[in-house]
């Protein structure tokens, strides 16, 4: 189904959904308008990590790089190109082993939802160390005052300055697989292998970056004591009072974080006018909107109920610091558990935030 045919269903479902509550509709004919909305736009945002199934043509490096990749997982030679850049990897529930018996030449995958921070935060990669630091003033104005022509100029009081460590931390995998099923050619173990291990890693840290305590992982925004919580309803009301929460110059790039189920509850919200605050998009690459900024879906959001923080709203390029030390690094292991072929991967990745004052959250009552 073409883009522009999604967002003209999406549309047209949002008019239906318009309709049913006005008519004080069942709650069931509700539901059933939002899951139509929810399975299209769905279908619109699922992302895409297999290396050969990107839009466009892959470069000659590229090519090379996938070919490279295939061989090292296969054989356990590195090739030139690929260097030590090597596979990512994935399991099943039970951490992990395939037996290769009559196995058709593809698999069925789950889903996974994947947090949108790394999206929308400030992200730097180092080359050194174990964290990265930023000055950051600690918020005293600087002195300034009126002076006359010939009066004395005394020396004005400025801030003070103080540091902010980002850690990075280690996220692993260990499948292990059979020598058998690599040398099986009908099952295309390389675009599995990298599909998986990135779409798992990119849930795991999305999921840290959200709510991560900051012990062994990254720090979530809405565990940070520095960030502001608005305590509202959460209805139009309550929205604005998050929206003008936020100082004005983070409200340019701003935006609205919210669960799915919370987003649902946000399509059928009005205001004091009695109209709707939420717009569907209308073009292709675009956020909804409510009041005028994009909405985001963040799954590891917090279901919206009394004391719950359903909503963040804030500039998080500007608030929330994403910090890589590396890309994936993988260990081939064909010798410790014979006739397993282990895959030891890792990464390592910080996240904390930098201005606290860039983003709020509401605290529902």
């Amino acid at each position: 189904m073409e883009t522009k045919e999604m967002i003209a269903q999406i549309n047209n479902a949002f008019e239906h959904l318009k309709e049913a509550v006005e008519k004080k509709a069942s709650a069931e004919e509700i539901d059933r308008i939002q899951n139509a909305i929810d399975d299209i736009e769905l279908k619109m945002k699922r992302p895409n990590f297999a290396p050969n199934e990107t839009k466009g043509e892959m470069t000659d490096l590229e090519k090379k790089e996938l070919e490279e990749f295939k061989s090292y997982g296969r054989t356990g030679a590195i090739g030139e190109t690929l260097g030590k850049k090597a596979m990512s990897s994935d399991s099943n529930p039970d951490g992990g082993v395939f037996l290769p018996e009559n196995m058709s030449n593809t698999i069925i995958t789950r889903l996974r939802k994947i947090s949108p921070i790394r999206q929308i935060a400030d992200v730097v990669t180092i080359g050194l160390g174990n964290e990265y630091k930023m000055p950051r003033e600690k918020g005293k104005d600087y002195g300034a005052g009126w002076v006359g022509e010939r009066q004395e100029r005394p020396v004005t009081s400025n801030d003070q300055f103080e540091i902010v460590r980002i850690p990075v931390h280690e996220m692993y995998a260990q499948p292990q697989i059979t020598q058998n099923l690599l040398d099986d050619t009908s099952f295309n173990f390389e675009n599995y292998i990298a599909d998986r291990v990135a779409n798992r890693f990119a849930q795991l840290e999305g999921s840290a970056f959200v709510k991560g305590d900051g012990v062994n992982m990254p720090e979530g925004f809405l565990t940070n004591k520095e960030i502001e919580q608005i305590e509202a309803k959460l209805d139009f009301d309550g929205l604005l009072d998050l929206i003008y929460g936020l100082d004005a110059e983070y409200a340019n790039g701003a935006t609205f974080l919210a669960k799915r189920t919370t987003i649902r509850d946000l399509r059928i919200l009005k205001d004091n006018n009695n109209n709707y605050i939420w717009q569907p998009s209308a073009q292709a690459g675009q956020p909804n909107t409510v009041l005028g900024y994009s909405v985001i879906e963040a799954d590891d959001m917090a279901t919206s109920g009394v004391g719950a923080l359903p909503i963040a709203f804030g500039n998080f390029r500007e608030g929330y610091q994403i910090v890589d030390k590396s890309g994936f690094v993988t260990i081939r292991d064909p010798y410790t558990s014979k006739p397993w072929i282990k895959f030891y991967t890792t990464r390592r990745v910080g996240g904390g935030v930098k201005k606290p004052e860039a983003i709020k959250v509401l605290k529902q009552i």
